[in-house]
Order: C-alpha cells, then structure tokens, then sequence
C-alpha cells in the first residue's frame, strides 16, 4: 500500500539523523491488474536528495528546521494520499449502488 511505503520513508528518513533539502518523491504506479496481483501497484523512490546534509555540515538548528520541513512535506504528501483513497473509495461505492 502506497500510504505504508511512504510512511516507511518517513521513519527511515527520521532515523538517519539527516536533513534532506529539496528532496523529492517520485510514485510509480501500474494500474494494469495481472494475474497474480489484481490491485495497482505502487512504487515509490526518494530521489533528488543531492543536498543532504548531518550536523557535521550544519549546524543543529539548521539540521532542525529541514528535517521538520521534511517531516511535515512528508505528513501532508500522506494526508493527500490518503484523502484520495478515501475519495476513490466513497466514488466506487457510489456508483456501485
């Protein structure tokens, strides 16, 4: 599930002591069903993360400020996710009745 994975990158990215500036999140998703899975798939990456930086580069308030700039992009990207879900969930049961 896509809110899991990124849950996941949350917790990792919050263990590694790192504050990552400008980092992005890139969500690859097959929506063909196959034989063996008959739901989409989701991938997802960290990426774009050149400016990653620990308390040796800066200081601890600045480490600080990215990380909970990071953290919250983090929050607010799964609230969306998860609040599409939600939708496409509600718009299935609806037009199913």
């Amino acid at each position: 599930m896509l809110v899991e994975q990124l849950t996941q990158v949350r917790t990792a990215a919050e263990n590694s002591g790192l504050a990552f500036i400008a980092a992005s999140v890139l969500i690859a998703v097959d929506e063909q069903p196959t034989a063996e899975s008959p739901a989409a798939t989701a991938k997802l990456n960290l990426i774009d993360f050149a400016h990653t930086f620990g308390p040796e580069q800066l200081s601890e308030e600045q480490v600080k400020k990215y990380r909970t700039r990071f953290d919250k992009g983090m929050a607010r990207l799964i609230a969306d996710v998860k609040a599409a879900g939600a939708a496409k969930k509600q718009a299935e049961e609806e037009a199913s009745a």
